[in-house]
């Protein structure tokens, strides 16, 4: 199957380091590059406030990465972020063909 582009978004901490951050990002790169993937863009977008509180977090450390890949390599990047304690949410959206 071709390779798609996908959003990943996720929040961390809001107290969250910028060492902790660049560590995650590392993590994230990767497995990206060991499934044959590639980040496209990576965008910190710093704090901002939460829409709903979220296990005691008002305001969360936003990062939205562009990432080609398959969607093998999307549920394994899924798994990892559900299991890594420092992620608050993430989610992974599919970038409509006629959308890019």
């Amino acid at each position: 199957m071709s390779d798609r582009q996908y959003e990943l978004v996720y929040i961390l901490p809001p107290d969250s380091t910028e060492a902790q951050v660049a560590e995650l990002q590392t993590q994230i790169e990767e497995v990206v590059t060991r499934l044959s993937g590639t980040i496209a863009s990576t965008d910190n977008w710093g704090r901002k406030r939460l829409a709903y509180e979220i296990a005691r977090h008002k305001e969360g450390y936003y990062v939205l990465q562009t990432i080609n890949g398959s969607g093998e390599l999307m549920k394994e990047l899924d798994r990892r972020l559900k299991v890594m304690d420092i992620v608050i949410r993430q989610m992974i959206v599919r970038v409509d063909e006629d959308k890019k």
